[in-house]
């Protein structure tokens, strides 16, 4: 995938939008200021976490046993990277 999102940090500018702390470009506008946008300024935090846990080589008992979790995790990275 060619297309990368707007680099995290994002914050609410305390209205309506979303910006990202680096450049201070717009990121999206929300319609319930207060849940949206809270939600959508923490995406790229959750998006690194959730890439860190993929990538993370962890012990064959702990994958078995939490492997439908896992599985679900690496789609929604595939779908954030434009893989699924």
């Amino acid at each position: 995938m060619t297309d990368k999102h707007t680099p995290g940090p994002w914050h609410v500018n305390g209205i309506d939008a979303i910006l990202s702390v680096a450049g201070n470009r717009s990121v999206a506008k929300v319609y319930h200021p207060e849940a949206d946008a809270r939600l959508i300024a923490a995406a790229p935090a959750m998006y690194d976490l959730l890439v860190e846990l993929d990538d993370t080589p962890l012990d064959p008992d702990i994958v078995r046993i939490l492997q439908p979790w896992f599985t679900k995790v690496e789609s929604v990275v595939d779908a954030i990277e434009g893989d699924a």
